[in-house]
């Protein structure tokens, strides 16, 4: 938990709201790292949702007893206009995709107007891609940083970024870490470039992203559709 919460300080402060009170809803929160990387942060108003009760009793031991058992797909729907940001992390990816639609769809219907949406999913478009989109027999559905930009536009989202969610250095050991992920990812941009042609990647407005795992963030529009 201290370690997931060390990367969120690091990461993630800049999307969220400046205001403390801030309604934050974690969709599929399961055991509450993230949850309690927030409240850690002092966002005492953000809450969580999960389909396993079990996951949230690990969740309200650690602290963090705004949470409750429940769908997503009839919570989202019942709490329109509700929260400032709402959270998904490795959540998208088990969903079918008529459900993907379906679920952005009802996230956006939760967010107030201009609110943040940040989902966190494995990047298919890495050296890794085929152990992360098969690692879990559960996972239905697998994205690039292009895509991921696409589903969202196309669910009504304003101005969607991805970002890659690289490693976070913490000691000695993790520094290291940090230092050959960075040689390793040089290598793997310059592949890539070799690849397609040096100029080719200036027509996608998406920054290509290398790391395994990855983030969007976008905003419902102002004008509340």
């Amino acid at each position: 938990y201290e370690l997931y919460a060390r990367q969120w300080t690091r990461v993630f402060p800049r999307f969220l709201p400046k205001e403390r009170g801030a309604a934050i809803l974690d969709v599929g929160c399961g055991a509450g790292h993230c949850l309690y990387a927030l409240h850690k942060l002092g966002y005492a108003n953000a809450r969580g949702i999960d389909q396993s009760e079990g996951m949230l009793r690990k969740t309200r031991q650690m602290g963090v007893t705004q949470v409750e058992c429940a769908n997503m797909f009839e919570y989202l729907p019942a709490h329109p206009g509700t929260f400032d940001v709402i959270i998904s992390n490795d959540v998208i990816e088990h969903l079918y995709k008529d459900e993907v639609f379906q679920y952005l769809d009802a996230i956006r219907t939760a967010l107030k107007p201009g609110g943040t949406c940040i989902i966190r999913t494995n990047n298919c478009g890495t050296a890794l891609a085929s152990r992360l989109r098969y690692i879990d027999f559960t996972h239905e559905t697998g994205f690039t940083e292009i895509a991921l930009v696409a589903v969202l536009e196309t669910a009504g989202f304003e101005d969607p970024v991805v970002y890659g969610l690289g490693p976070v250095a913490h000691d000695l050991l993790s520094f290291l870490r940090v230092c050959l992920w960075y040689i390793f990812r040089s290598g793997l941009v310059l592949f890539y470039k070799v690849q397609i042609g040096f100029g080719r990647g200036k027509v996608i407005k998406q920054k290509l992203v290398f790391e395994p795992m990855m983030f969007a963030v976008a905003r419902r529009p102002s004008g509340g559709q």
